[in-house]
């Protein structure tokens, strides 16, 4: 038989398989020198031709994947594809993560405006008096709302009825700020009392506000404000919860170092006494009337009459040069359901200490209010 038995032929070594390699030069050891190559002498247009092909040749060798950062060697078109197929399906996956990810920043975006939106509105309210009211709602989603009064000689535009407008519209609860008759954009006949009037303003906006479906958490005014809302406190049991800021509680008292030293008489013998205010750089006539009104204005029967069932809050600043705190004692003194709270160092303004006043009232409100 014939022998089919042939010899073994070696094996040829395998080519390394695919695989990728970082788009780096190789670093050279240490006292390695490097090896130039033999370059011949060529005519331009060999030369030419030899460089565009090296060009062509690196380029085929060396591809750099932009989304990788690193080269494809040694690569078959077969596994090539799929590599980028794998590297396109991620970037699609990430892609998209990033996308899932914005939409829920933005639904959490609208949901945040939804519930902390204040929208404003210019509201006219008309008093008992046939006068118009003007004042600012500040709407949130809730329908629970302060009133916000203003103090002598000032508007609902004053520094620290703006503040205390936003502590608590930030706490979600709606907010009305108004000028009394005879301030601000308000009709009527500016006073130098008029306690009892304002009193009756706050009483129109409060039935005005009930109207419109809201619920009237809070009645807070400042200095004479404050004793505006003491006022109707003592008329009215609607509002459960008063606060009472820098109110004078004698209203016998400052009245000369307002006007000036000598200016009762001056009044009681002529009838009226023009005032230039450089403290709020304002102008006045204080009437015999309007100073007759204030002077028979009793805060203490005024506060022993509101009900047991309001809660009742003041507060006063340690350095209140306008009205001193001994006032905010007298009224702790004769008010039933009474809190008090003094700021240590603020003035009548609370010009330094708006947070403090800010928190204090915000706190009390809230913590019997549910928005």
């Amino acid at each position: 038989m014939r022998c089919l038995y042939r010899s073994p032929v070696p094996a040829t070594p395998r080519a390394n398989p695919p695989f990728l390699l970082p788009a780096t030069k190789p670093k050279r050891r240490s006292g390695d020198q490097p090896q130039p190559e033999a370059v011949e002498p060529q005519n331009d247009a060999s030369s030419s031709a030899a460089g565009s092909k090296k060009i062509k040749k690196s380029k085929a060798r060396g591809k750099v994947h932009s989304g990788l950062g690193v080269k494809l060697v040694n690569l078959d078109a077969g596994n090539k594809d799929l590599l980028l197929s794998r590297v396109g399906e991620q970037q699609r996956h990430n892609r998209k993560g990033a996308r899932d990810a914005c939409i829920r920043m933005r639904l959490a975006f609208f949901i945040f405006l939804f519930y902390n939106s204040v929208s404003q509105e210019r509201v006219v309210i008309t008093n008992k008096h046939g006068e118009r009211l003007v004042g600012l709602l500040h709407h949130t989603a809730s329908n629970k709302i302060v009133v916000l009064c203003h103090g002598f000689i000032a508007t609902k535009n004053d520094s620290l009825i703006l503040d205390l407008a936003e502590a608590l519209t930030k706490e979600g609860i709606s907010v009305f700020r108004f000028d009394f008759s005879g301030n601000g954009e308000s009709e009527g006949q500016f006073e130098y009392g008029n306690y009892r009037k304002e009193a009756d303003d706050l009483h129109s906006v409060v039935l005005y506000l009930c109207q419109k479906s809201y619920d009237i958490a809070a009645v807070v005014g400042h200095s004479k404000g404050g004793d505006v809302v003491i006022l109707y406190a003592s008329v009215h049991d609607d509002v459960g919860t008063i606060v009472n800021l820098s109110g004078r509680f004698d209203l016998r008292k400052g009245i000369e170092e307002r006007i000036g030293e000598g200016s009762i008489d001056k009044i009681n013998k002529e009838g009226y006494l023009d005032v230039k205010d450089k403290s709020e750089n304002a102008s006045y006539r204080v009437t015999k009337e309007s100073l007759m009104e204030r002077l028979n204005t009793d805060m203490r029967a005024a506060s022993v009459s509101i009900s047991k069932g309001c809660r009742f809050l003041t507060v006063h600043g340690s350095a209140d040069k306008t009205i001193p705190v001994e006032d905010a004692h007298e009224f702790a003194k004769h008010i039933p359901n009474h809190e008090l709270r003094v700021i240590e160092g603020a003035n009548h303004n609370y010009t330094s200490h708006r947070k403090e006043v800010a928190d204090a009232v915000v706190d009390f409100i809230t913590s019997n209010v549910t928005v």
